[in-house]
């Protein structure tokens, strides 16, 4: 059951008719066929945690972003993760993100 539900989610991921294949917030851009992100042209070296805590805050900009919603985008449903982790994963997107100087807000 848990390998069918992160397929499931994997497939939901997956840019179809639904969805753009491309997010874009000023110039950071993230591919969410290859989960690649660029800013302004450079690849960003983002771990597969990062990307997805930054595809669902960048699918719902301008949004309050729950920290389950977030989880759940990031985590298979019966991961055993730590109090932070979420924190974790989203600081260290924001690091990178300063880093590179990306002008974007998370």
């Amino acid at each position: 059951m848990p390998e069918l539900v992160a397929r499931c989610r994997a497939v939901l991921r997956r840019p179809g008719n639904r969805a753009s294949r491309f997010l874009e917030t000023g110039a950071l851009q993230l591919n969410t066929a290859h989960r690649e992100v660029r800013l302004r042209s450079e690849i960003l070296p983002l771990s597969r945690r990062e990307i997805g805590a930054l595809e669902i805050l960048m699918q719902r900009a301008n949004h309050v972003v729950s920290r389950r919603a977030i989880e759940d985008a990031v985590y298979a449903e019966d991961a055993d993760i730590s109090l932070n982790a979420i924190d974790v994963a989203v600081s260290r997107l924001r690091r990178t993100l300063d880093a590179h100087d990306a002008d974007v807000s998370l």
